[in-house]
């Protein structure tokens, strides 16, 4: 098997259900479930290429260490190690930390494309997508083409219009910073378009129809250009989809499809490389190199931009994140530099037993269909915990594990 088939079958299974796999889907569990029936499911589940879907799940209910734990378990049973890392000490000496943000929207001031990537566990890398958002809008950014979106009969053709997303967006959306960076998008006023390939038939060959999807994906997102010409797109991605390197056959992932496309040269953003794990041995060996205590890229002296790839032109430049602190139980990250406060939950706030899922919903928004600004699972009366939400009034919706609940109205300032 060659290294570029070996490549794209990993990240259909690093991807799990996938957008495309997740419309055909008749039914699945609910959104979110109390950590004891994940972690029960999990500790009886000897397949490890499942793993990853309980960190999808213990990240919906805003169970961070349990969301890395799976991901490491998930990643040790595949067993791969990293095929792109060029790992070089003295490659990485030349380079300093520069705050992500502010430099990054100096880059992208010019382009007309701009592609993120996610890890589909990790709520941090949306987190980070939101906090870019506002200035890629001044830059004139008009387009938010969002891999997680459903396409095709199941799409949400109401979603421009509603200005939240709903259980039926994507497969990834109850993820509660997934649905705070579509808001963020709506409210900026950028136009939200779906862009997943969706097959006719099945593909007889399975690299046949992976790189269709590819190629699929990438013709969605030209459609835009073709109808207006000067448009400034900004594309959020899963894993590999953004490299923009075809192979010596013409083959490769979305980026790499969009770029010949189009005759643009995006400016791809990873934010998977250099991600934290659980276990530190799964890292990518730059991050005991590369310190920072804020999201950072990496910059030389000539002003080139530090990535990690063997071959660095797949992508432009890798994202650092630093490891995790919490405080009142959640991740620090979650705050967006001041932009998000601490709600903190106390006994009065509850009418129901422990544990308890509370999700808060914005104000105004349908509460059966929305998907939460945040959720938390409270264990007990003595936990110090908080919701992390911006200012607004919400409606809190707690539920014991016996299915009672309750809903209050709270507001944040």
């Amino acid at each position: 098997m060659t290294a570029f088939r070996w490549s794209l079958l990993l990240s259909l299974v690093a991807g799990l259900a996938g957008p495309a796999q997740a419309q055909q889907a008749g039914s699945r569990a609910p959104d979110y479930r109390f950590s004891r029936a994940i972690l029960a499911q999990w500790q009886h589940d000897s397949l490890w290429a499942n793993y990853q879907n309980y960190a999808v799940q213990f990240s919906r209910i805003g169970d961070y260490p349990h969301t890395l734990a799976a991901q490491s378990a998930f990643e040790k049973g595949r067993g791969d190690s990293d095929r792109n890392v060029r790992f070089d000490p003295a490659y990485a000496a030349q380079f300093h930390a520069v705050a992500a943000q502010p430099e990054l929207l100096r880059r992208t001031a010019t382009r007309q494309l701009v592609l993120f990537n996610e890890a589909h566990y990790q709520p941090l890398n949306r987190v980070f997508t939101r906090s870019m958002l506002a200035g890629l809008y001044g830059q004139g950014f008009r387009y938010l083409c969002v891999e997680d979106l459903a396409n095709g009969p199941l799409a949400d053709t109401q979603l421009n219009q509603r200005k939240y997303p709903t259980r039926a967006t994507g497969f990834y959306q109850p993820e509660p910073q997934y649905g705070e960076l579509l808001r963020t998008a709506l409210a900026l006023g950028f136009t939200l378009v779906p862009y997943e390939y969706v097959p006719t038939e099945k593909a007889a060959d399975p690299m046949a129809g992976l790189l269709a999807r590819e190629m699929g994906q990438a013709r969605n997102i030209q459609q835009i250009l073709t109808r207006d010409p000067r448009a400034k797109i900004v594309v959020h991605v899963g894993y590999g989809h953004l490299v923009e390197q075809l192979n010596s056959n013409g083959n490769g992932s979305m980026g790499g499809y969009l770029k010949k496309y189009t005759g643009l040269d995006p400016f791809t953003i990873h934010q998977v490389d250099l991600l934290e794990h659980a276990d530190p041995q799964l890292d990518n060996p730059y991050r005991a190199l590369l310190h920072a205590d804020q999201p950072s890229v990496f910059v030389n002296a000539q002003g080139a931009l530090f990535n990690s790839p063997r071959d660095s032109a797949k992508w432009d430049v890798s994202v650092y994140f630093p490891a995790t602190t919490y405080a009142h139980g959640r991740p620090t990250w979650l705050l967006m530099g001041g932009r998000r406060r601490y709600y903190p939950l106390t006994t009065k706030n509850l009418p129901l037993g422990f544990p308890c899922l509370v999700r808060a919903y914005h104000a105004g928004e349908d509460v059966a269909q929305a998907i939460p600004a945040d959720v938390v699972e409270w264990q007990d009366a003595r936990q110090d915990l908080a919701l992390v939400l911006g200012p607004g009034r919400y409606a809190l919706v707690l539920e014991d594990a016996q299915g009672h609940t309750r809903q209050q109205a709270i507001r944040v300032r």
